[in-house]
């Protein structure tokens, strides 16, 4: 789980358009961070998209 403004959050990519999927994948990120009581916000920059299987492309 991503806990660190400092760190990447990494998303596994798809076949969408990174434009596309960065939103997905912060926003995602945002609402476990908001249920879990952390960080108030997820940076879109925080947001590294992977290759598929979990490394960033």
């Amino acid at each position: 789980m991503w806990t660190s403004p400092d760190e990447p959050l990494v998303g596994v990519g798809e076949c969408r358009d990174p434009a596309d999927h960065v939103p997905v994948v912060r926003r995602d990120a945002q609402a476990v961070c908001d249920l879990l009581g952390l960080h108030p916000q997820v940076p879109a920059e925080a947001v590294v998209l992977g290759n598929g299987s979990g490394f960033p492309a």
